[in-house]
């Protein structure tokens, strides 16, 4: 379940039906997001943030629960979390 990721710059504006991304990570995993799924960080998880998958051809848009800090990290960091497609229309659209 760790996976290697890149933030995405530009996402703030994208929205789905869900209240908020976090809750869409909540609701496709039926997990409560509570702390940040860097995992070299012990925060509590603010957002879910959008992210692709590092040195992969898979060039899908995943949210993963990440903390402020983290959330504006620049390079590649591992998250121990599950990462649930952020396209809508696939999912909650």
């Amino acid at each position: 379940m760790t996976t290697l990721v890149t933030n995405l710059d530009g996402t703030g504006d994208l929205d789905c039906r869900c209240s908020s991304w976090l809750e869409h990570w909540e609701k496709f995993t039926n997990t409560a997001a509570i702390y940040c799924s860097a995992t070299d960080c012990r925060n509590y998880a603010k957002h879910g943030c959008h992210v692709i998958k590092a040195f992969s051809d898979d060039m899908c848009h995943y949210i993963v629960p990440l903390c402020d800090s983290c959330n504006k990290r620049s390079g590649d960091f591992i998250v121990n979390a599950h990462l649930v497609p952020a396209n809508v229309r696939n999912t909650c659209g």
